[in-house]
């Protein structure tokens, strides 16, 4: 699953209008999400996923630790 950056979502959007359009049919955001979804791409404005959760936990680990001293948090980079 890929992200999408706001301009990948808006241009999206409109590609699903013009499709349904030519349907004669709307669309509603909620389908459009869907479609995405089904490409395997997540929409930008979506919360974060367990595996980006993840991945963000171990990025933050990897960059800074903290040394509990005298009920203080002291950051040091590594």
């Amino acid at each position: 699953m890929k992200r999408m950056t706001e301009g990948e979502w808006q241009q999206w959007q409109r590609a699903c209008l013009q499709s349904a359009r030519a349907f004669g049919r709307s669309i509603s955001t909620t389908e459009m999400e869907q479609l995405a979804e089904r490409m395997g791409c997540i929409p930008p404005h979506y919360p974060p996923t367990p595996e980006e959760m993840t991945a963000q936990m171990l990025r933050n680990q990897q960059s800074t630790y903290h040394v509990r001293k005298k009920g203080k948090r002291k950051f040091f980079r590594s």
